[in-house]
């Protein structure tokens, strides 16, 4: 995943004092000296970003738009606050006197993959991610624009070893529907994209203003609520989680020893699971004691730079 977000929550692990939590909510998977994982402040450029119910960042970031982050554990100023599990302070690119612009494309396909389970193809994979970004000067020395993007396009198919479940499972008799569909496909379908200007408005006071907006919408999820089960494609779920935010920013320097910095944000989010449907789907489960998940898949990266 090259979710700056992501990648950061990531690195955060490697924090001493932090450990992963691959086990908790969505967003939220690492704890810093025993706190909730939700307890962490995600900041970016002065302002917050923070999703109040799962914990973690509501709007995603592109990696490619992040320029430092620094995670601060115990002993933060006051002006960081509303954090007891430890803050991410995240600073994003700018524009320069230069223009520079880069861009890049993973694939990931079914084609390049082997099976590990007998008289079964390997699930079907097609994963594409490319984004890329552009930055540069609007009036040299002056103002200054940076934008990135990156789109997500993936389909998978069902990972389950067949051959381990019953005929009359396979048939849809236990499915309520009566039919149980192995060909679905679980989709993916993302888009961050962000924007950025700056204005030096004089020697000692410099304006920025940034507009963020990130998607990600997954159909066709098949979970495993159970340890040692697999749910079936009939409870297959659907994943939306989607932001804006906009953060505006006034630095001023009034002395060697005295500066300001006034920042306003506004952010918008929704995330959830099955939001469109109307009745709930009650996942049909199969104990597989010694089934095992196929893997082997291989990653081919093209990167323009």
């Amino acid at each position: 995943v090259r979710y700056g977000h992501a990648y950061c929550v990531a690195m955060i692990g490697l924090v001493p004092g932090a450990k992963p939590e691959p086990a908790s909510t969505q967003n939220a998977t690492v704890q810093i000296f025993g706190e909730r994982a939700g307890a962490i402040s995600f900041l970016v450029d002065g302002a917050e970003n923070n999703d109040p119910v799962t914990g973690g960042p509501q709007v995603r970031f592109t990696q490619d738009s992040i320029q430092e982050f620094d995670v601060m554990t115990t002993g933060y100023e006051a002006e960081f606050g509303r954090a007891q599990g430890g803050v991410a302070n995240i600073i994003t690119r700018s524009g320069t006197n230069e223009f520079d612009g880069r861009a890049f494309w993973f694939l990931r396909d079914d084609q390049f993959d082997t099976a590990n389970v007998p008289d079964q193809d390997p699930p079907a994979l097609n994963r594409d991610q490319w984004g890329g970004t552009l930055g540069g000067p609007i009036v040299r020395e002056h103002a200054f624009f940076f934008g990135s993007f990156e789109k997500l396009d993936e389909q998978r198919g069902v990972n389950i070893q067949q051959s381990r479940i019953p005929a009359f499972v396979r048939a849809g008799l236990a499915t309520p529907g009566g039919e149980e569909d192995f060909q679905i496909a679980p989709e993916t379908d993302g888009f961050t994209g962000l924007g950025k200007v700056d204005f030096n408005l004089n020697v000692d006071h410099r304006l920025t203003a940034t507009v963020n907006r990130s998607q990600q919408d997954v159909t066709g999820e098949i979970s495993s609520p159970v340890a040692g089960t697999t749910a079936l494609p009939s409870a297959a779920r659907t994943e939306t989680r989607e932001g804006t935010s906009a953060v505006f920013r006034h630095s001023a320097v009034f002395s060697q020893s005295t500066f300001l910095e006034s920042t306003g944000t506004w952010i918008d989010g929704l995330s959830g699971n099955n939001l469109d449907e109307t009745i709930r789907a009650e996942p049909i489960l199969t104990l597989l004691l010694t089934g095992f998940v196929q893997s082997a898949t291989q990653l081919y990266v093209l990167r323009f730079l």
